[in-house]
């Protein structure tokens, strides 16, 4: 086998994804302008100042060395248009303390659900900070944020709608499902696969909105004393795999990429560390360098797809087991896991642990799961 491990080209399924940076946020020469500057986009800083008292920012030098990192808000849906689109936010404010900033400089009631999304792609956990996300995902010397004002909608808004044009046909509409029950959370994500065009914000959002109850996976709960295992749950009509992965305690994945799938993954028992590394080089030499690593709490949803990066994923207590919630797709039997130390690359088939509650039939094989 060769060993080349070149990243690969961003994924060719349709996310109706792409936001771009907002035109006109410079003014003629590449200057930053003021609010006032004939429409262009207003600069602030981000913090405690109440909004009214906020100043223009002075240049900082870029590279991942600044302090403070340069933030483009993009108003969709229903949120109100921001005057003020560009701020300077210190690396180490948070995805939630930036929400609740917005909240306050839009002046919404406490009940109005807002979200945030990098690059229209997917949402960020709450307590992921700037600086992590502008140094993976960050361009230009800034990184972009979609703001997305929407009220949820209820399973029986669902039933009322199906006959509406698919949701997943458009971009950030003004809905964001909300579901009650893992059965509910299967059905809507066979409704939004039915289209070709997959909105990842949206899965994410939908994922992210189950409230984990033990009673209704646990069926499908099905632990190894020495590995984590994957317990197929939904076969999405061969657009998608729902399953469920046990995570004994202390047990980890080891280093792997995605085959060009989309990968969902919600916790709804205990906490999972996901380390998220760069792909080697071409020669795969060499140790493998580390973009970013977070720990998941119950009920977030994270994302990843190969032209984010690869990442490990691991049980980092050593008295409590742990249980996601995964969503891939397209489905894949084969993957690629990564050795840390050199970036050496090996081919690895997928295995199920149980399907639909059932154990699978015991196979002498080694088995090389990865989530």
């Amino acid at each position: 086998m060769s060993e080349t491990s070149e990243k690969p080209e961003p994924l060719p399924i349709a996310a109706v994804l792409g936001c771009s940076p907002e035109e006109g946020s410079r003014g003629e020469g590449g200057e930053e302008t003021s609010e006032n500057g004939g429409g262009a986009v207003a600069v602030g800083v981000l913090d405690a100042t109440p909004p009214s008292a906020l100043s223009p920012v002075a240049e900082e030098p870029t590279g991942d060395t600044k302090k403070k990192i340069d933030v483009l808000l993009k108003a969709v849906g229903d949120t109100p248009i921001m005057k003020t689109k560009k701020w300077t936010v210190e690396r180490t404010r948070t995805v939630q303390s930036l929400i609740d900033f917005i909240k306050k400089f839009l002046k919404l009631l406490a009940s109005e659900q807002l979200f945030i999304y990098v690059n229209q792609s997917f949402a960020p956990s709450p307590d992921q900070e700037v600086g992590t996300l502008y140094e993976c995902f960050g361009s230009a010397g800034r990184v972009a944020f979609v703001v997305h004002l929407a009220g949820r909608l209820s399973w029986e808004g669902f039933r009322a709608t199906e006959r509406r044009p698919r949701i997943m046909e458009y971009s950030m509409q003004g809905e964001i499902w909300k579901v009650q029950t893992l059965k509910e959370l299967i059905e809507i994500l066979h409704h939004l696969f039915a289209s070709d065009k997959v909105n990842v914000a949206e899965v994410q959002t939908l994922m992210e909105s189950y409230e984990s109850n033990p009673d209704e996976w646990t069926k499908y709960a099905q632990f190894d004393q020495f590995r984590y295992t994957r317990n197929l749950v939904d076969k999405g009509n061969g657009k998608f795999n729902l399953m469920i992965l046990c995570w004994g305690e202390g047990h980890g994945s080891s280093i792997h990429d995605h085959t060009d799938s989309h990968c969902f993954m919600k916790l709804l028992q205990g906490n999972l560390k996901e380390t998220l590394f760069e792909w080697p080089g071409k020669k795969g030499t060499g140790e493998m360098l580390k973009k970013s690593e977070r720990v998941l709490k119950r009920n977030q949803c994270a994302y990843i797809n190969d032209s984010i990066g690869l990442h490990r994923v691991e049980n980092p207590s050593h008295t409590e087991t742990a249980v996601s919630l995964h969503l891939y797709s397209p489905p894949f039997e084969i993957c690629q896991t990564f050795d840390q130390r050199t970036g050496h690359k090996q081919k690895v088939k997928m295995t199920f642990y149980s399907q639909f509650g059932e154990r699978t039939p015991y196979t002498s094989a080694i088995s090389q799961e990865n989530n």
